[in-house]
């Protein structure tokens, strides 16, 4: 299973023409995280590696959860 983090660095970050700051790498980041994973954790706005290990731990705990 691929989970959001992986899919966002190898489509989006992967293509990038130009480097980005942490600052607008979080928002793309925070706007494409599934809905039911945003619940179970905060968005941290300028720290890129941080909110990637919430919202990673996030859909582990949810899966955990379902099964």
């Amino acid at each position: 299973m691929i989970n959001y983090a992986e899919r966002f660095e190898r489509e989006i970050l992967g293509q990038l023409l130009y480097p980005m700051d942490e600052e607008f790498k979080c928002f793309l980041f925070w706007r494409g995280v599934p809905i039911p994973v945003r619940q179970h954790t905060y968005h941290v706005q300028d720290d890129y590696y941080h909110l990637r290990t919430e919202v990673i731990y996030a859909e582990q705990v949810m899966v955990q959860q379902r099964q």
